[in-house]
């Protein structure tokens, strides 16, 4: 559970130091890419980014655009690809 978190704070920091995004305000399953917040060229970008930190290697065949819809939705597929 404490490692989800650490996720989640990661996961809200590379939102708003790279994005612009306020993500203290943005509730957990609140909708990044659907809701208009992000483009799609930003999902490559985020990958990119989760990749660097946390040492992951993620294929696009791993992840669609709704698996990193929200902050809940992005800490679940690390989660799942740190495994």
């Amino acid at each position: 559970m404490e490692e989800s978190m650490a996720v989640e704070e990661s996961v809200r920091s590379i939102l708003s130091s790279e994005f612009g995004l306020d993500s203290s305000s943005l509730e957990t399953d609140a909708a990044i890419f659907s809701a208009g917040l992000l483009d799609s060229l930003n999902s490559l970008r985020l990958l990119m980014m989760l990749e660097s930190q946390f040492g992951l290697s993620i294929s696009p065949l791993d992840v669609s655009l709704d698996d990193v819809d929200s902050i809940s939705k992005i800490t679940e597929t690390v989660n799942r690809l740190k495994d």
